[in-house]
């Protein structure tokens, strides 16, 4: 197994700032029993139950081999989301709230026929010497809706980097509610492959824009 890798797993293992079983105390934090559903290329990627749904939240985390400002700013370009998040086909910042803070709207691919699905979200950044989170809390009422696309009505989640020997852990969250007229088990057997590739992505493009 490559060196990163094990790294990789034994943050996992240790579970590197109590992330992937206990909260922060973030009012956006998704509180989950958390399974471990697939791990691939140093990536981990956790499904859980959440309150009052019939959709798994998923917690996924690795660990690259780069520096916090460096995965930060990928983060927050978020116009170029669809170049590497996985089924992103489109995104927009919507407004500039503050110095650290912006509303932004993603539209996720669908498998045909559905319609494409959007989300309007409030991104927040915390940040210290050694961590950043990015928050995302789900706005959809901020903007008039668009035709022909689902504006979801539940979405929301966090990105939380932290520096760690080896380069910077990356631990993303998130929950949603699709509203399509599917039995909720088929759509949560999707939802682990996304963040999966998504993290996988990270790093390749981290990898790129550093050579």
């Amino acid at each position: 197994m490559p060196k990163q890798q094990m790294l990789t797993w034994g943050l996992i293992a240790l579970g590197w700032l109590g992330g992937l079983t206990h909260g922060v105390g973030w009012a956006n934090e998704i509180n989950a029993d958390w399974q471990l559903a697939k791990q691939d290329r140093g990536v981990a990627v956790y499904t859980g139950a959440v309150a009052g749904s019939k959709f798994l939240a998923f917690k996924a985390v690795t660990i690259v081999a780069d520096p916090l400002d460096e995965v930060l700013a990928v983060l927050l370009d978020h116009t170029k989301y669809p170049l590497w998040y996985a089924n992103c086909e489109q995104a927009q910042v919507l407004d500039v709230l503050g110095t650290d803070q912006t509303m932004v709207r993603i539209v996720v691919k669908t498998p045909f026929p559905l319609a494409s699905r959007e989300t309007i979200n409030t991104v927040t950044l915390t940040r210290s010497e050694h961590s950043a989170r990015i928050d995302l809390v789900n706005a959809p009422g901020a903007v008039p809706l668009t035709r022909g696309v689902v504006r979801m009505q539940t979405a929301g989640g966090s990105w939380v980097l932290q520096t760690v020997p080896g380069g910077t852990q990356v631990l993303q969250t998130y929950h949603a509610d699709p509203q399509v007229k599917m039995p909720a088990w088929m759509i949560n057997r999707f939802i682990i492959d996304g963040p999966l590739q998504s993290m996988k992505n990270l790093a390749d493009r981290l990898e790129r824009e550093t050579k």
